[in-house]
């Protein structure tokens, strides 16, 4: 019989574990949760039925590959070569809550899909309008470093060097490749994090020359009509670095993360006007951040970011203040180095991704989260005198 474990707590000899199918006491025994093999969590997604996904390394040169990992609620599960997966070099992940499917991003081997079947479907330069890297020039090594379903059942994906490629449809996807021309940048560029404003379906694609804004109209598959900005340092000097590490949006607020700082950027956008950008704040060590360096953006539904670093997470208020940074001195994080972090609107929950395990916050009240803050660490065993 297999539970979920939520706490962990002693009390002299006696180890009790609070988990789903009840209060346990563990004595000499290790807790098994049935790990994947890696403690690094990068990418993460989470499904609307509660699952989340990660992705085991940022690309081919950190981590050892290891696939995708799944933890359902009670056990993890990996999807890698012996399930069907094309490539172990998972890299990016995402739950499509329109059709309920499951994507992931490789490092040379493309875009895969999980059917409801259970099975994996690959789609590469072959079969889509993906396309390989130009330097150096390997039209088969397909790269995806980032993937994000829209509300109209669309998936979009950053395809590396060449664009944003846009899928609709299962099992035979529709297909189209917007390139760096279509945005107006520079040759090969490092395409990578993707951000969808959920009120009128911008999407921001960041890369190393800088961030792209496009609006496709609602019409993904008839580029004659899309409208592009650019937001880089040649024409926007409060921009820190061109190199794009994280990217989030919502309610005419986006978030840039860079290599060397944090930008909060309140705009305008309208279709006669183009993109206004109006208030302009900036966020490095001088101004409350721990690190400037910047590894992933999440935003709550209170309009909170919570902002990933090299030195733990940031939380930052929907007013702009700096409010605390979670460190494991000061917190039960397993690790400072934040790699990935999602924020679960059902239950109020922050997963935090980083090199050494997982961890997971309870930042608000949820009708299934009223008993209090619930607490998962991994990887397990987890020592809590430690």
């Amino acid at each position: 019989e297999t539970a979920a474990i939520l706490d962990l707590a002693r009390f002299g000899p006696v180890l009790w574990a609070a988990t789903s199918g009840g209060l346990r006491v563990v004595n000499g025994v290790e807790l098994d949760v049935g790990d994947p093999p890696s403690s690094q969590f990068f990418d993460l997604a989470l499904g609307a039925d509660g699952r989340v996904w990660v992705a085991s390394v940022p690309n081919d040169r950190v981590g050892l590959p290891q696939g995708l990992f799944e933890l359902d609620g009670t056990r993890w599960r990996v999807h890698d070569r012996q399930t069907g997966l094309e490539s172990n070099t998972v890299v990016a992940a995402a739950a499509d809550p329109v059709t309920g499917l499951t994507w992931a991003g490789t490092w040379g081997s493309g875009l895969a899909v999980l059917d409801n079947e259970g099975r994996w479907h690959s789609f590469d330069e072959s079969n889509s309008a993906l396309r390989g890297i130009l330097k150096p020039a390997a039209p088969s090594f397909v790269v995806v470093p980032d993937i994000v379903p829209d509300a109209q059942g669309h998936v979009w994906a950053t395809n590396l060097q060449r664009g944003v490629v846009v899928f609709r449809g299962f099992p035979s996807p529709q297909s189209l490749l917007l390139d760096a021309e279509h945005f107006g940048l520079g040759s090969t560029p490092g395409f990578g994090p993707l951000a969808i404003e959920p009120e009128r379906g911008l999407k921001w694609i960041g890369s190393d020359q800088g961030v792209a804004v496009l609006d496709d109209g609602g019409t993904p598959f008839q580029p004659a009509d899309d409208r592009v900005h650019l937001i880089r340092g040649l024409e926007e000097p409060r921009l820190t670095s061109d190199a794009i590490t994280a990217l989030a949006v919502s309610q005419d607020i986006l978030w840039i993360g860079t290599a060397g700082g944090l930008h909060r950027v309140t705009y305008r956008y309208d279709v006669a006007i183009g993109l206004q950008l109006r208030n302009w704040r900036s966020y490095r060590l001088e101004h409350g951040l721990e690190s400037a360096s910047i590894t992933a953006i999440a935003l709550d539904d209170l309009g909170n970011a919570w902002v990933g670093t090299e030195e733990g997470i940031t939380q930052i208020s929907f007013t702009g203040a700096v409010v605390h940074t979670f460190m494991t001195g000061n917190s039960g994080l397993v690790d400072d180095r934040v790699t990935s972090v999602r924020y679960d609107a059902a239950t109020g929950g922050l997963w935090i991704g980083t090199f050494g395990g997982l961890s997971r916050l309870q930042i608000t009240t949820r009708q299934d989260a009223e008993s209090g803050t619930v607490a998962l660490v991994f990887p397990n065993p987890f020592d809590p005198v430690g």
